[in-house]
């Protein structure tokens, strides 16, 4: 179980796939505000749509309802096979080439600069860094007012080369945006329409991207000001 209701649980894995709610909504047959009242809670699909559903996400039925995620589904092992006496042999070659060119790898790495000296290189992150399984984005604030939103996010690590977008889906438009990464975290001032948002941060380092929804039902009216739901 990942522990999120269902409308947030279809929200994430729409979002995931680069699908907009008219996307999905032609996939199933229906209209987009069914497809936005299931996102909201207002109403849940029936047995026919959530296999529908299942389909056009292409996930399992059970993934969609949070009784499993991908990485908890099983496989069956291969059937054990042994191995023939020559195949042994040779394995115990390789082992052994393995070895002789580690050690000679090493005593060379010995001879070479230091770190700390001319000619050495250190790396700083960039297109071969990658982000930790923990990494995460919290401290979500925000403040509405005049047709402008600004907002605050903290990453849990950055990683140089490290680039942020903030997306916010009213379930008829996106509007995204670069955030700047500042002391203390991201943020910025942008110019928004009134509305209900839910808030995607994109990461993005290299060839990896994570995107990670950090507050749902933000509310941006300026009589009513601002409030959201936080995303644990």
């Amino acid at each position: 179980m990942d522990g999120l209701e269902f409308k947030d649980r279809l929200f994430r894995l729409r979002k995931e796939r680069g699908m907009s709610q008219e996307e999905l909504a032609g996939r199933l047959g229906v209209s987009r505000q069914a497809v936005s009242k299931w996102e909201t809670g207002e109403a849940q699909p029936d047995y026919a749509k959530l296999i529908a559903l299942a389909d056009a996400l292409e996930i399992s039925l059970d993934a969609l309802c949070g009784r499993e995620t991908p990485a908890s589904k099983t496989e069956t092992p291969p059937p054990e096979q042994k191995l023939s006496p020559w195949l042994w042999v040779l394995a115990a070659v390789c082992l052994a080439l393995a070895v002789a060119i580690g050690v000679l790898m090493y005593r060379m790495g010995d001879s070479g600069p230091a770190a700390d000296e001319p000619g050495s290189s250190v790396s700083e992150g960039g297109d071969s860094a990658f982000f930790p399984a923990e990494f995460a984005i919290g401290g979500a604030e925000f403040e509405y007012g005049g047709g402008e939103l600004t907002y605050r996010f903290v990453p849990s690590a950055v990683t140089k080369g490290t680039q942020f977008r903030i997306v916010l889906d009213n379930g008829i438009k996106e509007y995204a945006f670069d955030a700047q990464l500042a002391e203390g975290g991201c943020r910025g001032t942008v110019r928004l329409p009134e509305g209900i948002y839910h808030v995607v941060v994109m990461a993005e380092c290299g060839t990896e991207k994570r995107m990670l929804l950090i507050a749902k039902d933000l509310r941006c009216f300026d009589r009513e000001g601002c409030s959201w739901t936080v995303v644990d």
